[in-house]
Order: C-alpha cells, then sequence, then structure tokens
C-alpha cells in the first residue's frame, strides 16, 4: 500500500473551516488570490485545513553531487536540499534501489554516501512493491524511459506509486526533460496514477538564478 499522502500535520494547522473559525475565510481569500505557497500545500482533514509539507522523493543523482569536481555548486545544491529536508521543510524520501546504487559506487564514495544518508536522519526509504515495478515496465514499454536505463523507471515508479508530489534528479536526458514528463503522465493516467512533476534540485532549493 502507497504511504499515507493525507497526513496531517498539527504545527501546521491554519484554522477550522466551521463559523467558529478564528480567521473566518482565510481560506477562500488563498483560493481566490491563487497564491502560490512554497515548501507547503493547503489539504483538508476533519473540516481543518491544514498546510502539509510536500514530499520529496530524492534520486541517486542527486545524492551524487557531493562528489561532482567539475561542478562545485552542485555540492552546495544538495547539501542546501538536504538541509531542508533536516529541518522540516520538505519530507525527504530515498528507496531501496538508491540504496543499491549508492553500494555499487566506488568504496570511498560508497562510505561517504552511506554516511550522508545516515546523517539525514529524516530521509525516509520506499520500497518498490509488485504494483510499482508494473508501472517501470510500462514506462519502458511506451517509449518513456529506454529499455538500457530501466533503473531510471524504478525510480520515478516507486515515488508514484508512494504518492510523492515531485521527484528530484539532476538526469536531464532520462527524467527532468518535458518530453519525458509527459509520456510518463500519460502512462501513469492510463495506469490509473496521479501525474508527477519531475524537477532539478536547483528548482526545490532556489539555487542557480540569474543574477542581476
Amino acid at each position: 500500500m502507497p504511504l499515507n499522502s493525507k497526513y496531517v500535520f498539527p504545527e501546521f494547522t491554519i484554522a477550522s473551516t466551521t463559523e467558529s473559525a478564528i480567521f473566518p475565510g482565510l481560506i477562500t481569500k488563498f483560493e481566490k488570490r491563487k497564491i502560490k505557497i512554497d515548501k507547503i500545500k493547503l489539504c483538508y482533514a476533519n473540516d481543518i485545513a491544514v498546510m502539509k509539507r510536500l514530499r520529496l522523493y530524492i534520486d541517486t543523482s542527486v545524492l551524487g553531487g557531493f562528489f561532482d569536481v567539475e561542478e562545485p555548486r552542485r555540492v552546495s545544491t544538495v547539501q542546501r536540499l538536504l538541509q531542508l529536508v533536516k529541518e522540516g521543510f520538505y519530507e525527504g524520501f530515498i528507496s531501496l534501489l538508491t540504496i543499491e546504487e549508492v553500494l555499487k559506487a566506488p568504496s570511498k564514495i560508497n562510505e561517504e554516501l552511506k554516511n550522508k544518508i545516515s546523517e539525514e536522519s529524516r530521509l525516509k526509504i520506499l520500497e518498490e512493491t509488485e504494483e510499482s515495478i508494473i508501472l517501470a515496465n510500462a514506462y519502458v514499454k511506451d517509449g518513456a524511459i529506454p529499455e538500457k536505463y530501466r533503473n531510471d523507471a524504478r525510480h520515478i515508479a516507486t515515488g508514484v506509486f508512494h504518492e510523492v508530489d515531485y521527484i528530484v534528479s539532476w538526469n536531464y536526458k532520462h527524467m527532468v526533460n518535458i518530453a519525458v514528463r509527459r509520456l510518463i503522465n500519460s502512462t501513469n493516467l492510463r495506469m490509473g496514477y496521479s501525474s508527477i512533476e519531475i524537477i532539478s534540485p536547483e528548482e526545490v532549493t532556489g539555487d542557480g538564478e540569474m543574477e542581476v
């Protein structure tokens, strides 16, 4: 079964939607003005409007950013991303597949990555399921992900099955691009799953913006 995407965080409660609300009309105001809320989103539970932390699935390419000697900015970006997770701005997830890929890395990188994952105690591990494997196979069959890169399909399918809000990756060729997103979401809709956003770490941290 997927993780419960309707989990309520009491500390983020805004107001009751009943007439006795402390801030009557607050939610209506948000809806009318269509205010964009970063890091959190509104949901309802027992007639209480709450702000829910966004759920991020972080793939192996992001963790590999710790060792990108050619792009030093990536090191600071991934550090900032994991810090935001650690401080509770986001819910962060990896998968058993992520750990499998980390274990295949050269021994020095392997050990450092394991230490990084251990330090980030707020990162939760998602399991692959029979359903997520079927979905990954569908991505490959539909031409969204090449057979040679089936693990990319497995990462996406794990996140989709467990109902994360965003998949975060630096894999621009097979994941973070418009063409792939359209194909992935076409398969998701056909298979009865919600659409998914696949984004870069910079879109989460705000790094990489143009200087003026």
